[in-house]
């Protein structure tokens, strides 16, 4: 059996990195957390910080571009 890959920081995105790619409020980022829209997230524990795996956010975005 082969070990897991290991993760490393840049494999993720912070919650204002991707405001910023996406021109919008780290608020909307967290309200359309709530709703169940926007890119799909990584949390650990209860922490209200969100992580955005890199190559999940980049599909997401490549999704929205196509259906634009």
């Amino acid at each position: 059996m082969t070990a897991p890959a290991k993760l490393k920081p840049d494999d993720f995105y912070t919650e204002a990195e991707v405001a910023a790619i996406l021109r919008r409020r780290p608020q909307t980022l967290k309200n359309w957390r709530v709703k169940g829209e926007g890119p799909p997230i990584f949390k650990i524990g209860r922490s209200d910080a969100a992580l955005y795996p890199r190559a999940a956010f980049e599909a997401w975005v490549r999704a929205r571009i196509g259906a634009a």
